[in-house]
């Protein structure tokens, strides 16, 4: 729809990405999920709301939904060092979105 279109392009303009010194970034993919993009490769990552939460910004990052890079490096698995550098780096994403998240396995 148009009006998705036009969400999309607010939340880039006005909710740019967190950049990490070794290149890499996290940020806004569409309104359930945010991107980790280091060098040619990116995974996306679906966040779950947690309907419980006190905190309306509250999500869940399921580690084991991390599991494969995207496109064109899709058959390469993201290993448990990768795995947990995104997990922290979505985290800081978060914190400096003032977004509550809860790691799960």
């Amino acid at each position: 729809m148009i009006i998705d279109k036009i969400f999309d392009a607010i939340q880039r303009i006005f909710n740019p990405p967190t950049r990490f010194e070794d290149g890499s970034f996290v940020g806004w993919l569409n309104r359930e999920a945010i991107v980790y993009v280091k060098r040619d490769r990116r995974v996306p990552i679906d966040f779950m709301f947690n309907p419980d939460s006190d905190v309306g910004s509250s999500r869940t990052l399921r580690l084991k939904d991390i599991s494969y890079w995207e496109e064109e490096n899709q058959h390469i698995p993201v290993t448990d060092e990768e795995r947990s550098e995104i997990a922290e780096k979505v985290r800081a994403y978060c914190s400096r979105k003032g977004i509550e998240l809860i790691v799960v396995d």
